[in-house]
This record gives structure tokens, C-alpha cells and sequence, in this order.
């Protein structure tokens, strides 16, 4: 796979994680609009829970996997295509998740909060992660470094 091709399955892989939860957002704001008005609470308490656990867990848990996958980033060379995508793709799944699942919690429970919180927090997590490719072509020196090495976007 060259640079160019996972620059461009990267932009299209984000793209898609962007739009879902738009989506998902304008289905569930229409079904509270339009909707019966049944309010189940509890089970909004539920979702609320079980998304913050998934964002406490698979967010940090997501940046470790990536940080082994660009193990030679962080050796002082580039990373190859593949693995630049897989590495961002792994962090863009886990608050991705966790934010369908609280915008499924609101959908389930009739009521915005407090499920909104946590989706608008995976939405935050995810934005500013868009693809750069940088992890690809630079090649930024070993992590001791303090003049030469860069985190990666």
C-alpha cells in the first residue's frame, strides 16, 4: 500500500466515523421530537454507565494498541501505510463506540441526559484526530529526543 492510498482510505474511514453519529444524532433528535414521549430513565442510567465505562477503558486502552503499532515511530523512523492506518483507525473506533452507545441510550430512554454527555465527550475525543499522514513520511528521531521528536497525530 503506498503513502497516498492510506492517506485516502484514512480521510474516507473518517469521514464515515464523522457522518455516523451525525446521523445516528438527527434519527434519535427526531425520534424525541416525534416520538410517543415515553420515558424509561432507568434504562438511560444504564447506557449512560455502560458508555462512560466503554470511554474510561477503550479510549486509553485504544491509544496503548496504537502506541505498539507505530512502535517504529517511536524508534526514529517512519511508520509503514498499513500500520498508520491501523493505528488510526484504533483510535478512532473506541470513542466512536462509546458515543453510539449513548446516543442509543437516549434513543432507548426517551430523554437527552444523561446520555448527551458522554457522546458529546467521544465527539471530542475523536475531532481532533483527523488523518495527517505525518507518522509516514517524517522521520522525527528516538523519543529521548526532546529537540527532534514529535508526537504523532
Amino acid at each position: 500500500m503506498t503513502m497516498e492510498r492510506a492517506l485516502r482510505l484514512a480521510w474516507i474511514w473518517w469521514t464515515v466515523f464523522l457522518l455516523t453519529p451525525a446521523a445516528l444524532f438527527v434519527v434519535v433528535m427526531w425520534s424525541l421530537v416525534f416520538g410517543e414521549g415515553t420515558t424509561r430513565p432507568m434504562l438511560g442510567q444504564v447506557f449512560f454507565l455502560v458508555s462512560l465505562a466503554w470511554l474510561l477503558l477503550a479510549t486509553p486502552g485504544a491509544f496503548l494498541l496504537r502506541h505498539h503499532v507505530y512502535r517504529s515511530y517511536w524508534e526514529g523512523r517512519s511508520v509503514d501505510p498499513e500500520s498508520y492506518l491501523k493505528g488510526m483507525i484504533t483510535i478512532w473506533i473506541a470513542p466512536e463506540v462509546g458515543g453510539i452507545i449513548a446516543l442509543v441510550g437516549v434513543l432507548f430512554s426517551g430523554t437527552l441526559l444523561p446520555n448527551l454527555l458522554p457522546a458529546a465527550v467521544a465527539f471530542m475525543l475523536f475531532a481532533p484526530f483527523w488523518p495527517t499522514g505525518r507518522a509516514m513520511v517524517d522521520t522525527v528521531g528516538a523519543a529521548d529526543d526532546d529537540e527532534v521528536f514529535r508526537h504523532p497525530r
